[in-house]
Parts: C-alpha cells; structure tokens; sequence
C-alpha cells in the first residue's frame, strides 16, 4: 500500500509538471510588430496580438488592459483603483517599456512624453483613446467595405471569401 502510495504520489507530480511545462505559444514568433499610428494602419488587429503577447506571458494581462482601456479619466495609480490583476502595479513600468520598444513614429511620441514613464496602464488608455477605430467615419467604412465585398477568384476560393465576409459582418455589428 505505501509502495501504491508512492507511485501514485510519483505519478501526480509527473503529470503537475508536464502541465506547467506544457506551452501552447511560441512567444518568439508571437512578439507583436511595431506600431506605427499611420491612418493606413490598423489599431484592432495590432492591439489584439499586442494583448495576446502580454497574456501569453503572464496570464490576466489581457484583462488589465481591457481594464485600462474601459477607463473613462486618466489611470494615477493602478494599486487600489480595481484593475482585475493583482499583478498589475508591478506591470505597469514594464508595459510602459514594452510599448516605448514596439511602437514607432507618431505612436511612440505619445508613450514617450515626460510624466507618463513608469505608467504603462495610461499609456495604453491614451492609445486606445487616439487609435481606437470608433465614431460615425469608422461605422460608414465598415459598412461601405461590407456593401462591396471582394469577389472569389474561382470557386476553390469562395469558402475564404463567405469566411471573410461573414467576419467582417460580425465585426460590423
């Protein structure tokens, strides 16, 4: 029974460790693209793998920064001001860097302004704040690239293209 015991203690430990060890994403080949903040350049997509980055690094990273972007006034202070994260204020001063190394030209003038350079959770707030597509011009876009869908080059390639639109549908709503 001990010598039972033991191995299933074994065991236990054997698959606890194969299941911390166990990484899903390549966080090499994941590291965002630099940012640059041109009008041709999309926000959504970068700001997506921007969080999947940082999540995959440290779980509830995601949820800090849909924190800091639903915040209405600027982020003093992350301790005490209910960011989901508990390792939030220790974050803060390393997003800032992180985003001082991944953003480019205009971009990177507003997270590289005096004041703002161990508050990383407010750099993120004022970007989303500047390159969040939102209002009246970004909904008649949508729709107008909704209304004029590019059309399959043969029928191997119809699948993608009804994916495609239909993706876009749901982003527009």
């Amino acid at each position: 029974a001990a010598e039972i015991g033991a191995l299933e203690q074994r065991l236990h430990s054997m698959l606890t460790k194969q299941k911390t060890d166990f990484e899903l994403l390549d966080l090499k080949s994941m590291k965002p693209e630099k940012f640059k903040g041109t009008r041709s350049e999309p926000w959504k997509p970068w700001a997506r793998r921007f969080k999947a980055y940082c999540n995959g690094k440290s779980l509830g990273f995601r949820a800090a920064l849909d924190w800091a972007e639903g915040q209405a006034s600027e982020i003093h202070q992350v301790a005490g001001s209910g960011c989901p994260w508990d390792k939030a204020e220790f974050a803060d001063e390393k997003l800032h860097d992180f985003l001082c190394a991944t953003l480019a030209g205009d971009a990177v003038l507003l997270v590289d302004t005096p004041g703002l350079e161990t508050r990383g959770f407010e750099c993120w707030r004022l970007l989303c704040a500047k390159y969040s597509p939102n209002g009246g011009q970004h909904e008649l876009d949508a729709l107008m690239a909704l209304l004029s869908p590019k059309t399959a080059k043969d029928l191997a390639s119809l699948g993608g293209a009804i994916s495609r639109f239909e993706h876009d549908w749901q982003q527009y709503e």
